[in-house]
This record gives C-alpha cells, structure tokens and sequence, in this order.
C-alpha cells in the first residue's frame, strides 16, 4: 500500500491495527488504547506514527495490506479514508477474485478428468480402434478427442494438485490475515508450474514398471495420482531435480585468482574505523569507514 497522505488515512492505519490487536488479544495494553483516542483527538502525527509502529511490530505478519485484503471491517474503514485513493479493484475484491478464479480452475479440471473418463469408456463399449478413417465421424472424433485428453492428463493433474495447494494455503492465509493481493500473481504462476511439473515428473523422471504404476517404497502410485502429488509440491519436484544435476554434474573448482600485494582487507585496515551506535538504539553499532587522507589528496 501506498504511504498515507493525511491524517485521516495514518488513523486509519492505526484504528485497523489496535482493532486486530484488541479482538485477536495480542496483548494490546489500556495505554495504547488511551494513547490513540489522545493523538486522533488532537491529530497529532508524530504520536500516531509511533503507536503505528509499535502495533506494526505487535501484530506482524498481519500488516494493514492483509487487513485489507482479508478483513471486510478493515476494508470498509480503509476505503472511507483513502476516498479517492482507494484502489480499483480493492484489495479485498482481488482476494475475493483470486478465490473463486482458481475455484473455477479446479472445477475446470475436474470436467477435463470426468470427460476423459468417459470417452475412455465409451470408446472401449463402441470397440474403437486408433486408426485414421478416411472420412471425419463419430469414431474419428472420440480418437482425437480420447488422445488429446490422455495426453494432456499429467498436466491436468498437476494443474489439479496446484490448485489444491492454492486452495488449502489460500483459505488458511485468509483466516489467519495473512494474505496480499501482491500473492496473487504468484498464485498464477504457481497453477503454471503445477501443470509443468506433471508433465515433468511423468514424461521425464516417473518410472515405469510392467503394472503401469510407479513404486515409491512400499508404495505403488500410479501416474495420476504422481502428478497430482508433483503438481502440489512443486519446489519439492524441482529440488530434487537440483540435487540430480548435482550429483551427476557436479561443477569444476575454479583455480584461486592470485591475491595482489595489498588486499582490500589488508587496505581496510589501513583506514581510519570509527563505531558509533546508530540514534536511538544502542545495540546497533554501525562501522563507518573513512577515507585515507593520503587517498584523498
């Protein structure tokens, strides 16, 4: 979200956060509380600002961009205060877009596996062959129709698992507030990966055995069942493929490039270092580092 611009949207900010923080008990004292209904009567600025912070740091990873998001109370008292600032779409109408975009995905997905299955099985009643007939008919049809969709199965079932994941992820992120709109565009991209994965992990890596089924362990997983899995747990799929190359293309050390005469460390050292502690906090200390006089001349 944009820095606020005025008082009234800095109260926003605050009145959204010690109302988090009062109904999720995240031990918000009767200070703060005091302290706020003061600042917002006298439209103090510098106290609003300080008791943002302190909130900020209290509630986090809840931040006032997940409040808006998630959060239908939050969202109305942010609209009215950002008035012509406020964004269009909102933030809350983006989650809300987000969820039903990849519900709808998933139903898609879902016709696309029922609809195979019953081409599957109609072209095994009707005793259809795969051959080319020479004129366009039913048989022809339910051939191309049938190979299109058996093909296209791993990443319809990796598509499948991603959804899945976006759809258990994206609900708990929203209960527990935690949610952007800035998540959406990973969330596409992560339903693309998704059908990738299914096909990487059935067309490149999944082993085939004489039962048509792939073993993990004691296990027997079949292809669908595989990319689903694949298409879930993405950075699992792709991890394992780093350690892969890895092993079989482990990377050459490069020869140590010769050091100079003098170091940057060892010319570092030849400098003047001055500690300080950064203003107001006395754990923090900052090197600063100046500049040879001699190098400076």
């Amino acid at each position: 979200m944009a820095p606020c611009e005025s008082k009234e949207e800095l109260t926003a900010f605050v009145a959204v956060l010690l109302e988090y923080a009062k109904t999720h008990n995240k031990g918000i004292s009767a200070e703060q509380i005091s302290r706020f209904h003061r600042a917002r009567a006298a439209r103090n600025t510098e106290a609003l600002d300080i008791l943002h912070n302190e909130l900020a740091a209290l509630v986090f990873p809840v931040t006032v961009d997940t409040l808006y998001a998630t959060d239908d109370t939050a969202a109305k008292v942010l609209d009215e205060a950002l008035g012509d600032r406020k964004p269009d779409p909102t933030p809350r109408e983006k989650t809300k877009r987000a969820l039903r975009w990849t519900a709808l995905v998933t139903l898609m997905l879902l016709l696309l596996i029922i609809a195979n299955n019953m081409v599957q099985r109609v072209m095994g009643v009707l005793d259809v062959t795969p051959e080319w007939f020479p004129r366009f008919n039913l048989d022809t049809l339910l051939i191309l129709l049938g190979t299109f969709l058996d093909s296209t199965l791993p990443m319809i079932f990796g598509a499948l698992g991603a959804c899945a994941y976006l759809l258990i992820e994206g609900h708990m992120w929203v209960w527990n507030k935690t949610f952007s709109a800035n998540l959406i565009q990973r969330d596409h991209i992560k339903l693309v990966i998704g059908a990738l994965s299914g096909l990487i992990i059935i067309e490149l890596i999944w082993p085939q055995t004489n039962t048509g089924g792939s073993v993990l362990g004691s296990v027997s997983v079949g292809k669908a069942s595989l990319a689903f899995l694949a298409g879930y747990s993405t950075d699992f799929l792709f991890e394992t493929i780093k350690r892969l190359i890895g092993t079989l293309l482990p990377k050459t050390e490069q020869p140590a490039a010769p050091r100079s005469a003098e170091s940057p460390v060892q010319s570092v050292r030849n400098e003047k270092t001055v500690l300080f502690a950064e203003p107001g906090r006395k754990d923090t200390p900052v090197v600063q580092l100046e500049q040879n006089k001699k190098d400076a001349a």
